[in-house]
């Protein structure tokens, strides 16, 4: 059965278990970078807010030998777990900037990859990136789930794009706290239940060549914003007793290579672009890029 063919059985699978208290429909959603990934919305007729589950990963099971009838189940079960959390988001926030403001945050994302959809939101430029707001709700089921500000709710707010801005870098300062950790101790963590020798993998004999270090915020959600908060850098430089690379790796976090006469910046452009071609997921990607910041200039050079 086609991607196309299973969309509509699926469907019509999950309207009838669903039954007729809930309303079903097929959503294309973009996404970051310019990609867009097909969702189910289901909306309970008590209840204003519709959440969207994706489907590709439907697809691919039912490649594998799962039914229609059995994902339709799959995904429905998904949805009750998150139901009644659903219940206590308040729908009304885009109208009340009072309560709305306490949830908008920054982050960044590609300049180049995001040109269409840039001319529908409020951004700042920095770099070759565009720092963007977006509402951030209560936790919902597993994670929480975000709202990108458009042009659209800074009219129905009543405020400009200054007053947003102003807004959320001081939610995104005092709530998103800056993390940073050395690259192997994180490697560690992640091979610790996995019988594997951390020492021998190609990432740790990588490390060892150079040290690295993971910046993000501690929910380790959009944090590669965190190069942008105040003084981080100089900081950071501090801290190196020198200049340093900055590898946006993906949105969520940049990875920081004190600079010496062992690495280069080619290299290490090089290593950052390989890993968003087979290892990033293509809207979490940043930017093919490895900047430099400068000590004595204190700013970034790329």
């Amino acid at each position: 059965m086609s991607y196309e063919d299973f969309t509509q059985a699926f469907l019509k699978e999950i309207r009838r278990q669903a039954g007729e208290e809930y309303q079903v429909a097929l959503q294309t959603i973009k996404k970051n970078n310019g990609v867009s990934r097909d969702a189910v919305s289901i909306t309970r007729k008590d209840c204003k807010v519709a959440p969207l589950i994706y489907i590709g990963s439907f697809y691919e099971r039912y490649q594998g030998g799962s039914s229609v009838v059995r994902l339709a189940a799959c995904l429905l079960e998904n949805y009750y777990e998150m139901d009644d959390s659903l219940l206590d988001i308040n729908t009304d926030f885009f109208s009340d900037y009072e309560n709305a403001k306490k949830h908008l945050y920054c982050k960044l994302v590609n300049i180049g990859m995001n040109r269409e959809i840039l001319r529908e939101i409020p951004y700042r430029t920095y770099l070759d990136l565009a720092v963007v707001y977006y509402y951030m709700t209560a936790s919902v089921g597993s994670g929480q789930a975000t709202i990108l500000i458009n042009k659209n709710h800074l009219e129905m707010w009543g405020i400009t794009g200054e007053e947003l801005d102003r807004q959320a870098w001081e939610n995104t300062i005092s709530d998103l706290k800056a993390s940073l950790r050395p690259m192997g101790e994180i490697l560690r963590e992640c091979f610790l239940n996995a019988d594997v020798d951390v020492a021998k993998t190609e990432d740790e004999a990588e490390y060892r060549i150079f040290p690295m270090y993971v910046l993000t915020n501690q929910k380790k959600t959009f944090g590669a914003i965190c190069i942008r908060y105040p003084g981080m850098l100089k900081e950071l430089s501090e801290k190196f007793g020198g200049d340093f690379y900055i590898l946006p790796s993906s949105v969520h976090e940049c990875i920081l290579v004190p600079a010496d006469e062992t690495v280069s910046r080619d290299m290490l452009k090089e290593m950052v672009t390989d890993i968003n071609q087979t290892q990033v997921e293509p809207q979490e990607i940043l930017a093919n890029q490895a900047y430099l910041y400068s000590r004595t200039l204190n700013q970034i050079v790329f």
